[in-house]
């Protein structure tokens, strides 16, 4: 039991202690004000003024109006009356004068040219070589004895078939028997091509030569 007791003291001892201690606290800090110090931070002044400070932002737009459509509002149409169809022998018709005649130049209709030709006319020609008309087996006996020569122009007629019609002599070679020998083998030997005319239709046509009588020597 005695242990126990000195225990009990003893800690109510601390606690005495320590209650005083806090008791000296709280007076100490009413003394002293409850004074507490705060450290302020320096403030360093430069010796220049080539610093610029900002400007201040722009103030925000202003908000864009809110307007209401605007409210169409709908007009009927004025209703027209309409005018009472009169019949056409009522209206009054006024017409203008009619202008007087003038005299106009008649202008004469132009005749038209004819018409190009299709074809172009063309004589009659040979179909075969003219030297072979006549030759010299062609020769009268007669006139080789006499040693008659010459030259004989003809003229032909000839039909649209190209056939040979007539034989004209035109100048004489100046013996008749030479003259009709000509006549007779060019009829009997030639053959040519009959004439056309702008159409191209074949026709009737003409055609002269010579021939030349010369006896062959030996």
């Amino acid at each position: 039991m005695a242990y126990t007791d000195h225990r009990t003291d003893t800690n109510r001892a601390a606690k005495i202690i320590a209650v005083s201690a806090f008791h000296g606290a709280i007076i100490y800090a009413l003394v002293t004000g409850l004074a507490v110090v705060i450290d302020e931070p320096e403030i360093w002044v430069m010796p220049t003024d080539s610093y610029k400070i900002d400007p201040p932002p722009p103030p925000p737009p202003d908000p864009k109006p809110i307007t209401t459509p605007e409210v169409i509002k709908f007009v009927p149409p004025t209703p027209v009356q309409l005018l009472p169809i009169l019949p056409l022998g009522d209206l009054p018709v006024n017409l203008p004068p009619l202008p007087l005649p003038v005299d106009t130049p008649q202008l004469l209709p132009v005749p038209s040219p004819d018409p190009a030709p299709k074809f172009t006319p063309a004589r009659a020609k040979p179909r075969n070589n003219p030297g072979l008309w006549v030759s010299t087996s062609d020769y009268p006996s007669r006139d080789v004895r006499e040693h008659n020569e010459g030259t004989a122009r003809f003229l032909l007629s000839i039909d649209a078939r190209g056939k040979v019609q007539d034989c004209e002599i035109v100048r004489s070679s100046g013996h008749p028997r030479l003259d009709a020998a000509t006549c007779k083998n060019v009829t009997r030997r030639a053959r040519f091509e009959a004439a056309s005319d702008k159409g191209g239709l074949k026709v009737a046509g003409t055609y002269s030569g010579t021939v030349r009588w010369v006896i062959p020597k030996d």
